[in-house]
């Protein structure tokens, strides 16, 4: 085999191969630091010059002012139906766990055949994984959820497998390797496991020793401030997008709209979003737990290589992806770096695909464009939009009367542009 095909991929492994042990997130020790706390201080004021400049155009031009909540209380419409969606999420990872079990119980007990004992209850998992996607996807559909509720029962489903996998991944080799004396995990280690702020399962990780309630509390106020700036960014872009698929609009308008607002707001909402999810949702769940290992992203900003810039943006995923596609389909399914690669991409493009289904969307995924590596940014924010556009058309006009065949391939916003 080429030894080329085959040659290790170091800055990966230097990155990814790590241990668990006790360290700030990237953002923590960054603003300790004199040198770079100008910058966390540069946003808290950039933060009080948007709330302020806000809500003094929307006291003049609409006598009240409503800073985001508008966008912000669609995060409890059908509060009910969402919560019922994602309990039945973690009611089927809690179900993965006692199948699990039964599984390592009997495996070595039982009068069927070995093979077609874990057989079946491999078909199972598999059914499983399957079958929670399709869930959650036609549930948000059929209760027509809001945006904001789509997403997190999304990732949430997403997050869920995730975990699910990653316990019976690295349970397995040890019910396998015994005999007669079989350890499992308790069921409340697993329920913790579900809520850390980690895809990679182990029985035991590294605890800080008490919680820190300062630093959750001052995370606690970065999470709500960078939800309110969140929330108007997305305002700005979609007093735009919200006319689409009422009237037809022209190259021009979408050009100008872009270039006004969409581009310089995407950027925006790509560094908050960021900070946000990576750094204050993470860190909270991790102080509340008393997680050791904060290490969820790097400097992914300053990297020149895309590729490892892509792995330092989400570490948490990445790392999953790395061990349990990557590794796994390299040492047990086919020895070369070319393909394993391919399979891990194309394994992200079908998560991502999914996403943008549960938003009506027949866009091709944005991690199609990595190739293209100064245009990033702009084709996922652009692509971002798109995808918005493609969900607002769904709400404004619901009836879609194209064959089966344009529903597939052809994005409906097609229809409202015009190049005159």
């Amino acid at each position: 085999m080429d030894s080329k095909k085959n040659k290790p991929d170091r800055k990966l492994q230097a990155v990814l191969s790590r241990k668990f042990v006790v360290r700030n997130s990237y953002f923590t020790d960054l603003f300790e630091k004199k040198e770079t706390r100008v910058i966390y201080n540069l946003f808290a004021v950039f933060a009080i010059s948007a709330f302020v400049k806000k809500g003094y155009t929307e006291y003049v031009t609409e006598g009240r002012v409503r800073f985001g909540i508008d966008f912000l209380a669609l995060m409890f419409v059908d509060f009910d139906k969402t919560l019922l969606i994602w309990s039945s999420c973690l009611g089927a990872s809690c179900a993965c766990f006692f199948c699990f079990k039964i599984w390592a119980s009997f495996r070595n007990f039982s009068k069927i055949s070995t093979k077609f004992w874990d057989l079946s209850w491999t078909s199972l998992l598999l059914f499983y994984y399957w079958y929670s996607f399709k869930l959650t996807g036609d549930a948000v559909r059929f209760y027509n959820l809001p945006i904001v509720a789509r997403l997190f029962c999304a990732m949430e489903c997403v997050r869920l497998v995730m975990k699910s996998h990653s316990f019976v991944r690295n349970t397995l080799p040890g019910v396998i390797r015994s005999s007669h004396r079989l350890h499992l995990p308790s069921f409340s280690s697993y329920v913790r496991f579900l809520f850390l702020p980690t895809l990679i399962y182990h029985e035991n990780y590294p605890l800080r020793k008490e919680i820190n309630w300062n630093f959750f509390l001052k995370t606690l106020v970065e999470l709500v401030v960078a939800i309110f700036l969140v929330s108007f960014g997305i305002e700005k872009i979609y007093i735009f997008i919200h006319e689409i698929g009422l009237r037809k609009f022209t190259v021009t308008e979408i050009l100008q709209a872009a270039l006004e607002n969409h581009i310089e707001y995407g950027v925006f909402l790509l560094m908050f979003v960021h900070y946000t999810w990576f750094h204050c949702v993470q860190n909270l769940f991790g102080e509340l737990f008393r997680f050791g290992d904060r290490l969820f992203h790097t400097n992914w900003w300053d990297l020149s290589d895309m590729r490892m810039s892509l792995v330092n943006w989400n570490l948490l995923v990445v790392d999953w992806i790395y061990y349990y596609v990557y590794l796994d389909f390299k040492n047990y399914v086919y020895d070369n770096i070319f393909v394993t690669r391919l399979v891990s991409f194309l394994l992200s493009v079908a998560v991502h695909e999914w996403f943008g289904y549960q938003f009506s969307s027949n866009l091709p995924d944005r991690n199609l464009f990595v190739l293209l590596n100064l245009y990033f940014i702009t084709l996922s924010i652009t692509l971002g939009i798109l995808y918005a556009a493609e969900y607002t058309i769904s709400i404004n006009v619901p009836c879609d009367n194209r064959s089966r065949l344009e529903q597939l391939f052809l994005p409906r916003f097609i229809d409202y542009i015009t190049w005159e």
